[in-house]
């Protein structure tokens, strides 16, 4: 049993640096895990992700994914992890929103970038627009091993988690919670 059962922590990470993030904020609020990953994994080199991205879209049939949730309903709040791919949300999450019923959900994204922040809450948004999607944190990739402050400064400045009683982070990380 989590400490957060409504609360959901999907992802997608190509590289892996989404997948850092997404573990970095599991531990911190213990919620449910879900690996969002397509049926066909995308290949490792640059050039053959560009072929088979292309492939994809022209195709306009939805990504089968490897394993779905079953009961979204269970969830009230889905934190929403993704690599930023040509300011855009990669296609597995964009069909695993568009696969769901997320009306009256919120949801808050976080992704990892190169290149082009500040475009996460509002792809998500535009994808969603039944759900309250709230600002996201987006971390460059050089730092995302050193993340830690950069979330922990995104959850003191979300009015979402203020929310959230003391007792509802690990334990360990408690003392990083500043009540203004």
């Amino acid at each position: 049993m989590t400490l957060h059962s409504g609360m959901l922590l999907a992802y997608y990470s190509h590289t892996g640096n989404t997948r850092e993030i997404a573990y970095q904020l599991h531990t911190i609020f213990d919620t449910g895990l879900h690996r969002i990953s397509p049926h066909k994994p995308y290949p490792g080199q640059w050039n053959e992700i560009l072929k088979r991205l292309s492939e994809d879209n022209s195709t306009q049939t939805p990504i089968k994914l490897s394993v779905d949730i079953d009961k979204i309903d269970d969830y009230h709040t889905i934190l929403l992890g993704f690599p930023n791919w040509w300011n855009g949300l990669p296609l597995p999450v964009e069909h695993f929103l568009l696969q769901h019923d997320l009306k009256g959900k919120t949801i808050l994204p976080f992704s990892t970038f190169r290149t082009n922040a500040g475009i996460a809450a509002e792809n998500v948004r535009n994808t969603c627009p039944d759900a309250a999607v709230l600002n996201g944190l987006e971390v460059p990739d050089v730092l995302v091993k050193n993340a830690r402050p950069l979330i922990w400064q995104w959850i003191r400045e979300t009015a979402y988690f203020a929310k959230l009683k003391r007792r509802s982070f690990c334990a360990c990380e408690q003392d990083q919670i500043i009540n203004d």
